[in-house]
């Protein structure tokens, strides 16, 4: 496996800005939908953060209702009040005047000061009934009630200590807090009607989101893709198969996570924060800079967590990447595995990888276990100080019970979100490293795209010339060194050599299956290097010794989906390549299902249908690359007059290393060592007795033997 040329294990960027900026440009069809998916969240935070200010009222207005008795003896000191706070206090007499306890803490702190600490204000709860909080018939009623329980009476109303409430009859009390109730009701409608709304925009955000996101994965994936298919082969030939596909798979999976949740619920958490804080600050900044205390460990504890998973989970998807390409190497090797008993040294290597991945899989888990309760530990703490200190100061009238609900409230929500954004970061470096590893592929030079001269077009007699070309699959390794020759239109010419002589390459020159490095490959005297490589391609039918089945019908492998190939060329094609004994023999002939591989088919019978592949294509130029060479003597002799009608009229190029089969070729190239050695036909190289007639010999010497 190949680590060089697809190098994970350099990618170490947790978060860059241009990765993002590459991914967003695929969702921009769609901003106008994330747009209102933002929207739809930032109304959804303000329903959230609503809820716990909505009871906060609902106890200091209409549950926990209670006024607090001060009594101004000094006239300065009762000028001073009534001339600062003539809209909070309620005057009950001379020197003795009623006041909200909701509103001590709008009191300047040094006059709350002195009248706690003159003891001029009581401690004691007192419960008020005001005539102007009443409809005129509705007042009757009431004053009635606070006659008849003894209320104390004064001008504009009535009150009473809060805890003679309880002693009142249930009706009475019920006709005294008529007022309260119906507020109560109407809170908890409009609470109620929160909820379904929030329930209502949740369901809109989340589905919609998860639609673009798929829209946008699905638009990144078809480029992947598209992108892939351009790539040169020599990429294909060092790349990883099971690295490859864990692009499409867990790469995406994460990007999917992160357009699909991550981004709208981070603008949520962010929302979520400061409105919480501003809320708090709201109610009471001394109170709320109290709560803030554990904060700053908070973000300590998140910045270490950040810091020591990043590494944990970088780890873990390069672990996975070779895992899955591993595992995918075997499978498509468990033949030669299990022939050379290798399945236990196989099975090593495997469970070598597979404890890597777990043991930072537990690393990661660790991390997690320790940052977790940790948060939850430094929020429990935050809740405990508003309750010691918020407690305190409900007794000391600085603070309403109704604030001190909703301040346990938000200190919870607070936490959550902080929570949240921290594990989130996760999911943004697995996103991140993903992208990275997907536009590290994108971003692979493809094969160059070359339109056809529009003066010539593409070339018609199909004549073949290599002009001192020479080939390196790699440095100055010279695979062909200064190859030159002419094929004529519709002559036949075999290519034969020693194994590593150079022959399969030359075919895949001519395909522009790789670059060449100096020289020229001409077809009409047209450089195929200025040719589009649909075109080209177009004009070359290759059969390979390894042939590569797909998994749909035998006809499909035929005209690889190619609608304008009808069924009456399939079976001629199929007629031609002498394939017709192998498909009548199929219970469902051209619509017999072929499994991955076409493993159900011998390699004879697998080349009839790359022969009949080719013919149903009708290219100008036929290349057979060891096509006969896992071929039965009697398939043999069927392909041998099926080769009879597909050479004729094309110019073909025979790869063989079965000399048997290319004695009646126009003429035989004899490669060796990279480079063109002899140059003629069969009898010709013969009576040469060079290499040709070693290579003859040699395999006439083997037939003997066999």
């Amino acid at each position: 496996m190949n680590d060089d040329y697809f190098p994970e294990d350099a990618l170490d960027r947790p978060y860059d800005w241009r990765l993002m900026k590459r991914l967003l440009a695929f969702s921009k069809p769609y901003w106008p939908i994330i747009t209102l998916c933002a929207v739809l969240v930032i109304i959804s935070a303000g329903f959230d953060v609503s809820l716990p200010y909505l009871t906060r009222i609902a106890i200091d207005r209409y549950v926990a209702v209670a006024s607090k008795m001060v009594t101004l003896e000094n006239e300065s000191l009762r000028e001073h009040f009534q001339t600062q706070y003539g809209d909070l206090i309620t005057p009950v007499s001379k020197t003795e005047f009623l006041i909200d306890a909701t509103e001590t803490q709008k009191l300047f702190s040094e006059d709350l000061k002195l009248l706690r600490d003159d003891g001029l204000i009581s401690d004691e709860r007192i419960y008020v009934v005001l005539s102007q909080n009443y409809s005129a018939e509705d007042w009757d009623a009431a004053a009635e009630v606070c006659r008849k329980n003894s209320f104390t009476e004064f001008d504009g109303g009535f009150y009473i200590a809060a805890e003679d409430l309880t002693k009142m009859p249930l009706a009475d009390l019920l006709t005294l807090r008529k007022r309260d109730l119906i507020g109560l009701k109407t809170l908890a409608m409009i609470y109620l009607a929160i909820l379904v709304l929030n329930f209502l925009i949740s369901y809109g955000h989340v589905y919609l989101m998860q639609w673009a996101s798929q829209r946008t994965l699905y638009d990144l994936r078809v480029s992947l893709f598209d992108h892939m298919q351009r790539l040169p082969l020599s990429f294909f030939d060092k790349s990883p198969v099971g690295r490859l596909v864990t692009r499409t798979t867990n790469d995406f999976s994460n990007l999917q996570e992160m357009f699909g949740a991550i981004i709208i619920t981070i603008i949520k958490d962010v929302l979520m924060v400061l409105s919480i804080a501003g809320i708090m600050l709201y109610m009471s900044v001394k109170f709320a800079l109290i709560s803030f205390v554990v904060l700053p460990f908070v973000v300590y504890v998140s910045i270490i967590f950040r810091r020591k998973a990043r590494g944990a989970f970088r780890k873990i998807r390069v672990k996975i990447a070779k895992m899955n390409a591993l595992f995918a190497e075997f499978i498509s090797g468990m033949g030669v595995i299990r022939a050379f008993c290798q399945e236990g040294r196989i099975n090593k290597k495997f469970q070598d990888i597979n404890h890597e991945v777990f043991a930072w899989r537990q690393r990661q888990i660790t991390i997690l276990a320790i940052f977790r309760p940790t948060v939850w530990i430094l929020n429990s703490l935050g809740t405990g100080i508003i309750i010691w200190y918020g407690g305190g100061k409900v007794i000391q009238n600085e603070v309403t019970l109704g604030i001190f609900v909703a301040f346990i409230a938000y200190m919870r929500m607070f936490f959550m979100p902080i929570h949240d954004l921290t594990e989130k970061f996760n999911t943004i470096q697995a996103a991140m490293a993903s992208s990275e590893r997907i536009f590290q592929l994108i971003d692979r030079e493809p094969e160059p795209v070359v339109q056809d001269l529009p003066e010539k077009g593409t070339p018609e007699d199909a004549r073949v010339e290599f002009r001192d070309v020479w080939f390196a699959y790699k440095g100055d390794n010279w695979v062909l060194k200064d190859v030159s020759f002419a094929v004529k239109p519709g002559e036949t010419v075999a290519i034969v050599g020693a194994t590593g002589a150079g022959k399969t390459t030359m075919t895949s020159l001519l395909s522009r299956l790789y670059p060449i490095q100096k020289g020229k490959i001409l077809i009409d005297d047209t450089d195929i290097a200025r040719l589009s490589l649909s075109n080209l391609r177009k004009m070359i039918g290759v059969v390979q010794q390894d042939v590569f089945l797909f998994s749909t019908t035998i006809g499909h492998n035929v005209t690889l989906n190619d609608e304008s190939i009808d069924e009456a060329a399939v079976k001629d094609a199929i007629k031609i390549a002498r394939a017709e004994k192998l498909v009548s023999r199929l219970p469902k002939g051209l619509d017999e299902p072929v499994v991955e591989r076409g493993a159900t088919l011998s390699s004879g019978e697998k080349q009839l249908i790359a022969f009949a592949r080719v013919l149903a294509y009708n290219p100008k130029i036929l290349v057979l690359d060891e096509a006969t060479s896992n071929i039965d003597p009697e398939t043999e002799s069927l392909i041998q007059e099926a080769l009879i009608n597909l050479t004729r009229g094309r110019t073909c190029l025979i790869v063989a290393h079965r000399l048997s089969t290319i004695e009646h070729a126009d003429r035989i190239l004899v490669l060796h060592k990279g480079r063109l050695r002899e140059v003629g036909t069969h009898y010709e190289l013969l009576e040469k007795r060079g290499i040709y007639y070693d290579l003859y010999r040699l395999q006439y010497a083997e037939r003997n033997r066999a």
